[in-house]
């Protein structure tokens, strides 16, 4: 990305520099605090790759970037990264954070292949599973992810599409963790899918109004434009 990205800290302490990263990688924060924290978690990580604090920040700031960055080549890099630094910190063991973002990375590669990585899905369910052992992660990202994934895949004996489980999932995540926007959304997706439609815009309605009362950065408008165009759909 030919842009002049921002300096956080001239520090070349690890431990600083990972602390002013994790500041900064966060949903509030506008689309070039999240490029200049990435970069600084990336510097951090590539000085000691075993260091799991640096290799757990640089994967949550790259799955908070790719969120924000339309270029598709650019995205894919960043959640590559994210996914080697997941993998690094220990996301194909039993620690449920390291699981999250090593699952939401390995998931993201997946939609990018397409059919050539749908081999890869047990290993993105086995990751989310894992990361139900700490559910409040990324507020309910455990269960919002792999709640996504019984919806969108296609159902036994193809794959793991589950439309129960989606509900089940996203429906948990929904009332343990309301202040999420996509929580509502994604439930809402799943309702319509189960032809519960008024309670799909219920949850429309609870969507719009997380947006509303939080603090979102440039996920905000992102979010509002899914919403509305969902809601149409269903008015149609």
């Amino acid at each position: 990305m030919a842009v002049e990205v921002e300096e956080l800290t001239d520090s070349e302490d690890p431990d600083e520099m990972i602390e002013v990263a994790s500041r900064y990688s966060t949903y509030s924060a506008p689309l070039d605090k999240h490029l200049a924290a990435f970069k600084l978690a990336q510097r951090a990580y590539l000085m000691d790759r075993s260091n799991r604090d640096a290799a757990l920040t640089l994967s949550k700031s790259a799955l908070l970037l790719s969120g924000l960055i339309k270029d598709e080549e650019r995205k894919s890099e960043i959640v590559r990264k994210g996914y080697e630094a997941a993998a690094r910190a220990g996301g194909e063991g039993d620690d449920p954070l390291s699981a999250y973002y090593f699952g939401t990375h390995l998931g993201l590669l997946i939609e990018e292949e397409g059919l050539t990585a749908v081999s890869e899905v047990p290993r993105f369910e086995d990751a989310l599973l894992r990361a139900l052992k700490k559910p409040g992660t990324d507020m309910g990202g455990p269960l919002r992810v792999l709640g996504m994934l019984y919806l969108r895949a296609p159902a036994w004996p193809a794959g793991v599409g589950d439309l129960e489980l989606a509900l089940e999932m996203l429906g948990r995540a929904a009332r343990e963790y309301p202040l999420h926007p996509e929580n509502h959304l994604f439930l809402a997706y799943a309702l319509q899918e189960d032809d519960q439609t008024r309670e799909a815009r219920e949850e429309l309605r609870r969507a719009s109004e997380a947006v509303s009362g939080g603090r979102w950065g440039d996920y905000a408008p992102r979010w509002r434009k899914e919403i509305e165009k969902f809601r149409e759909e269903l008015d149609n």
